[in-house]
């Protein structure tokens, strides 16, 4: 997804987040830009060390022996694997390499809860090799957690599409270990809108302290609809400290990684025919995923345009944007209309105007970071140059102390 502005018109300059720790790795990837990489060709190349939250470098991993397509030119990303041999797979990760020098080069480890979440679409018409037959459009979506593609080792949550349409589906949460993935625990579940898509979100919940499996949890969930319209109970919901989750292979507990999304088959269960899926609205954050979305509502006046970080679209359009409960963002980068200046921030929420609690605050800062725990109104407000900056108005409710670093490009 390219960074979108709210109104792009007269837009001079971009900001990019570049995170400094777990926090700010999140990423959310929508895939309108019709691209999963940056164009070699762009003298904007892709550069590790600028890292745009809305805009993700995704890496193809293939498994030798197999063919591959991959493509985002409808605004999905679509995998498809035909087995050669036993065995297809054909991964994609966001690439995670040189955010800082200081810290690993993994983004997510398992001192902190977080969550990796897509909508997942079957659809045969993009395979090349389709025979028309539904019987033959087998293999599995899934998605990677912890996952380190040098060793083939994380954990996967896996949806099966080994059934015709409209037949119950399979969901399970298994250890990856090379081609050998044990299962931790699995269901049948009733049938997905598997043309039209679905959800899929696996979490890691982490009681804070790293290097033990005691008190980490791995939970995931699929649902037809929209977004939020999952029930708010885990279906799969596995126990890492407890010591029988291991039985089928001791030990394999999985401290770090980056999250990952693939497709495979394989002759077992596949039998050998092809694989494919296509993902949208990646959402990969810090912290714990609720049902409950918030809305941010941005205004301009007198200016014609601003950068928002994450930019999350709302169903609705126009002005909205719409978040998970408790999404940090991030508003700067405001572009004047015509000679005037940038002059103030206005916020105003998260109640009802009718709210005795209700709040309005103004902020001249050129940066506002707000967390999403409510619904918000934020205009910015431009005025003829020549005066002087008015004096700061308030705090800024709920800021992010997260140092982050804004770089603008020209």
């Amino acid at each position: 997804m390219k960074s979108k502005h709210v109104i792009v018109a007269g837009l001079v300059c971009s900001a990019w987040l570049l995170a400094p720790g777990a926090v700010l790795a999140d990423f959310y990837d929508d895939f309108d830009d019709r691209s999963y990489c940056q164009d070699p060709n762009d003298p904007n190349i892709f550069d590790p060390n600028l890292w745009d939250i809305d805009n993700p470098h995704w890496t193809i991993y293939e498994l030798t022996g197999s063919q591959y397509v991959e493509d985002a030119n409808s605004g999905e990303l679509y995998l498809y694997v035909d087995s050669l041999f036993v065995y297809g797979f054909l991964g994609a990760g966001v690439d995670d390499t040189g955010r800082d020098p200081n810290t690993s080069e993994t983004w997510w480890d398992d001192s902190a809860s977080h969550y990796f979440m897509a909508r997942v679409k079957y659809d045969p018409n993009f395979d090349p090799t389709y025979d028309g037959d539904p019987n033959h459009e087998k293999g599995r979506a899934g998605l990677l957690m912890h996952a380190d593609p040098a060793t083939w080792t994380g954990y996967g949550f896996q949806f099966d599409f080994d059934k015709p349409p409209g037949s119950n589906g399979w969901i399970g949460i298994y250890e990856v270990s090379g081609a050998d993935w044990p299962r931790f625990q699995g269901m049948g579940i009733p049938p997905l809108d598997e043309p039209n898509g679905f959800w899929m979100a696996f979490q890691f919940e982490s009681d804070g302290n790293p290097g033990d499996p005691n008190g980490k949890r791995l939970r995931a969930d699929a649902w037809d609809g929209d977004k939020f319209d999952w029930n708010g109970t885990w279906r799969l919901d596995v126990d890492l400290g407890d010591p029988n989750t291991f039985h089928e292979q001791p030990g394999g507990y999985w401290t770090i990684g980056p999250f990952g999304i693939a497709t495979w088959s394989d002759m077992e269960w596949g039998n050998g025919f092809p694989a494919l899926a296509s993902f949208d609205n990646v959402e990969a954050r810090t912290g714990i995923f609720t049902n409950v979305s918030r809305t941010l509502t941005v205004k301009l006046k007198d200016c014609s345009s601003l950068n928002l970080e994450p930019n999350v679209s709302h169903p609705d359009g126009g002005d909205k944007r719409r978040y998970t409960q408790g999404t940090p963002i991030v508003l700067d980068a405001v572009v004047p209309v015509g000679n005037k200046v940038f002059k103030k921030w206005t916020i105003k929420g998260p109640n009802q105007s009718d709210d005795p609690n209700y709040l309005i605050v103004s902020d001249t800062n050129e940066v506002v970071y707000l967390t999403m725990d409510g619904d918000y109104l934020v205009k910015a407000t431009c005025k003829c140059g020549g005066g002087g900056i008015e004096p700061f108005a308030g705090m800024v409710l709920l800021v992010l102390a997260l140092g982050v670093v804004v770089r603008r490009m020209s």
